[in-house]
């Protein structure tokens, strides 16, 4: 695949993405839902317009690394041990959930090998904690105590 196609496909994303979740915002649904959207409709999925082919699949996991590493630059390590054992318990049921339910729906369900069942359990892990971060920042919870 050429470069220029690969930045017509990302400026196509980015556009719509942002765009999308801006409506989103405005009618109080956070922006992360309207970039998911895109993403659904614009692959292939729906319509087929962006490939899923190395190129995309590589900027995706850059964009989920990205996500992760801002999420890491906004902790607070004080406040996190300021909540203490009621954020470690949501902490560590919000990553095993995901994590379980995953394995067990493609090892069982799905018939997916061993490994493959880890993995898709891991990558809906850390996209639970980065989607959820995500929408608490749309909606200004990101500093409030839940728990």
């Amino acid at each position: 695949m050429e470069i220029h196609i690969i930045f017509l496909y990302l400026a196509i994303l980015l556009f719509f993405a942002r765009l999308t979740g801006d409506i989103f915002a405005k009618f109080g649904i956070p922006s992360v839902l309207g970039e998911i959207f895109v993403g659904i409709l614009l692959g292939q999925s729906v319509l087929g317009i962006i490939p899923l082919n190395d190129v995309m699949r590589l900027l995706a996991e850059l964009g989920i690394i990205l996500l992760l590493f801002h999420i890491g630059l906004e902790a607070d390590l004080k406040q996190l041990k300021q909540a203490g054992f009621s954020a470690t318990t949501v902490a560590i049921i919000g990553a095993l959930f995901p994590m379980v339910t995953g394995f067990l729906v493609s090892y069982y369900v799905f018939n997916y090998p061993l490994i493959t069942g880890l993995f898709i359990g891991g990558t809906l892990t850390a996209t639970s904690i980065g989607i959820t971060i995500r929408v608490l920042e749309d909606i200004g919870k990101i500093k409030e105590r839940f728990a």
